[in-house]
């Protein structure tokens, strides 16, 4: 059985917060990118991401989603004070 004593997470998501900020600040570059480039704004958003992420894609909500699940389950019962970047590698750059 799995508890979630002792567990504390913070999720950010482009709906509000820091999240929201960060998804506002992201569409005006790629649409400051398409216009000065002349490219769609999908064009400007592989171009912006693959510069910033090796992955080249941008973190789906399922991707968070099973580092949550997995946290909340008895595999991480032993995870303590760390900080996981689910982001492409953008911080390790």
């Amino acid at each position: 059985m799995s508890t979630l004593k002792g567990k504390t997470a913070l999720v950010t998501g482009s709906t509000s917060g820091i999240g929201l900020g960060m998804a506002i600040g992201l569409a005006k570059q790629v649409d400051a990118r398409a216009e000065r480039e002349g490219i769609s704004n999908d064009a400007a958003k592989q171009a912006l991401v693959s510069e910033k992420q090796p992955s080249g894609e941008f973190v789906t909500p399922e991707h968070l989603a099973a580092l949550a699940v997995f946290l909340c389950g008895p595999d991480a019962s032993e995870v303590r004070g760390v900080a996981w970047n689910m982001d492409g590698d953008w911080v390790a750059q």
